[in-house]
């Protein structure tokens, strides 16, 4: 239940941004590891150990799901759509575990390669600072089917919850469950306002601050989901991968998180994490910053609310007024 996207800049390549949608309150965790000698870093649920990033050959992958009506659960496997010989079965998001093996490619056309071999389902944006591929697959009648393309880079990308290359996937409306027609709705809505919000984009910048757009009334129809009523799917926070700086950009919206910023971003590393709205966090634990990242503190476990990073503030508006 997530909005992913992707604009290629002239001077930046591809860039991708992510809604991540949920129904539960995540502790993220900021990781790095190093597995058979290649630097990744990426996000790390510890509800669900669902994980999405970048590594230091600058591949990207974010990816939004197809949920389907029994898949949602509180805290659980809403993530996870794969059964695989010799998973541990501890680890509650198989998806998650594929994403990171997907992350030892060197190339997006082998890391979807290792998505699609590992039957991977949902959308996936898989993107370096000049490549950007979009892969959907879905299992359909038990069977599992995908398709994928290149993104003309004169192009930006925007997927949500229903299939493109594969209309049978996601939602349907032609459900016999109004819920699930409606999820369909909301599904085409928020695509189709994030299309235009990135027509407006004329740097990475705009992009992550665009996807804060809720001024619907109905909170579900909005890109950025404010919706706080129980049970109901809420925006939890926001990822920018730019592969051009090998950088992750989190912004916690409803979620805790933790990291440690000396860890991430050692000299030496090749993968490098900064935080979003970072004023905001130093003014909030009496810091003294300019808003730049150097000022703030270096290790923090915190929580995050909606009305930190709320895009009526001065801090978030762009110049088009969103």
């Amino acid at each position: 239940m997530c909005v992913i996207a992707a604009k290629y800049f002239p001077n930046k390549g591809w860039v991708g941004v992510k809604n991540r949608d949920r129904t539960y309150y995540p502790s993220i965790n900021i990781r790095k590891s190093m597995k058979d000698g290649i630097e990744r870093l990426y996000i790390w649920d510890e509800n669900t150990r669902y994980t999405e990033g970048l590594n230091e050959h600058g591949i990207c992958i974010l990816n939004a799901s197809y949920s389907r009506p029994n898949a949602i659960k509180e805290g659980k496997d809403e993530e996870s759509s794969i059964s695989a010989e010799g998973e541990d079965p501890n680890y509650f998001s198989k998806d998650g575990r594929v994403i990171r093996n997907a992350l030892l490619a060197k190339t997006p056309e082998d890391a979807v390669k290792e998505l699609i071999r590992r039957r991977l389902t949902g959308c996936c944006l898989v993107f370096n600072k000049d490549t950007c591929y979009v892969l959907e697959a879905d299992e359909i009648n038990g069977e599992y089917r995908y398709n994928s393309e290149k993104v003309d880079p004169k192009n930006h990308i925007v997927r949500t919850n229903h299939g493109i290359l594969l209309p049978e996937a996601g939602f349907q409306r032609n459900s016999s469950d109004e819920n699930l027609k409606f999820k369909r709705v909301s599904s085409e809505l928020r695509k189709y306002i994030t299309e235009k919000l990135l027509d407006h984009a004329e740097h990475p910048e705009d992009m992550i601050n665009h996807l804060l757009y809720h001024r619907g009334r109905n909170k579900q129809l909005n890109v950025c989901r404010l919706d706080f009523e129980k049970g109901k799917v809420r925006t939890t926070g926001q990822l920018m991968l730019v592969p051009s700086q090998n950088a992750l950009y989190y912004r916690p919206i409803w979620s805790g998180i933790t990291f440690d910023y000396d860890k991430l971003n050692k000299d030496e590393d090749k993968c490098f994490f900064i935080i979003r709205s970072c004023a905001h966090w130093c003014i909030l634990f009496g810091v003294l910053s300019s808003g730049r990242h150097e000022g703030c503190p270096r290790s923090l476990t915190l929580s995050a609310h909606h009305n930190r990073c709320n895009p009526e503030s001065p801090e978030n508006h762009s110049n088009n007024g969103h």
